[in-house]
């Protein structure tokens, strides 16, 4: 276990690192450089990480970069439980497997291109993090934020999608192939240009986005008993394919 209670640990070298299994309880670390660094299963439970970066230019006239091809930060199956993650910069990361609870990103993290394919998220908020090109593939996404996020050309295929804010992020070419997506919060949000074949979308919360063509909001009141015991009727909406679509396709067969 690599337990650092108390005092930062700042500005170190972790290039090509390996702390596969490693325990950082409560560890606070800042200004850490991990190119080619591997943190697989490792447990970062109650850990403060700030400033670390996998960006070559950051690099410069400190220490020597990875080969380009191995610069990537690797936490496969890592534990991040109550973890702060702030001004971040880990494009390309590899998540995979790995599980997130009551974690934050926050000042604009940077994880473009990273891939988060069958990770669990709980509770773990982005705070106007760069996501752009990032996979979320097969993910269980539980009451998370990607509130004003840039999601640019990320995937949720076959992900499930539960009680997750989208608020005002960037949604161009998201695609949500096969994701089951419930209760989810689009306010703000275009997805005209999202793919949403074989997903389905409902009991989403909020103001409607804009949608792609062929498909509509269906709109209806949803009864929710609260634990008082009371009964409250709450609006929602679900995004289906537009029955003009199907009649099209139905007329088109026939002729």
């Amino acid at each position: 276990a690599i337990n650092m209670d108390g005092d930062a640990v700042e500005m170190v070298d972790a290039t090509g690192f390996i702390a596969t299994k490693a325990k950082f309880h409560g560890a606070q670390m800042a200004s850490w450089f991990v190119q080619g660094a591997f943190f697989d299963e490792a447990d970062f439970s109650s850990a403060s990480m700030v400033e670390w970066t996998t960006d070559a230019l950051a690099y410069d006239g400190l220490y020597e970069t990875a080969p380009e091809s191995e610069r990537a930060m690797s936490a496969k199956n890592a534990r991040f439980e109550n973890c702060l993650l702030e001004e971040c910069n880990l494009s390309g990361g590899d998540f995979e497997d790995a599980s997130f609870l009551l974690t934050k990103f926050t000042d604009d993290c940077i994880l473009n291109g990273a891939s988060f394919a069958n990770a669990m998220m709980d509770q773990t908020d982005f705070i106007e993090a760069n996501l752009s090109g990032a996979s979320f593939s097969a993910a269980r996404l539980d009451k998370t934020t990607f509130e004003s996020c840039n999601l640019t050309g990320a995937g949720f295929n076959r992900a499930m999608v539960r009680s997750v804010s989208f608020r005002d992020a960037s949604m161009h070419g998201v695609s949500f192939s096969g994701a089951m997506v419930d209760g989810a919060d689009f306010t703000g949000t275009d997805l005209s240009t999202c793919n949403l074949t074989n997903s389905v979308m409902k009991k989403l919360v909020g103001a409607a986005p804009i949608l792609p063509k062929d498909y509509v909001v269906k709109s209806y009141d949803l009864e929710v008993v609260e634990a008082s015991g009371d009964t409250l009727m709450t609006p929602v909406y679900d995004i289906v394919i537009s029955e003009s679509r199907y009649n099209d396709g139905l007329r088109e067969k026939n002729e």
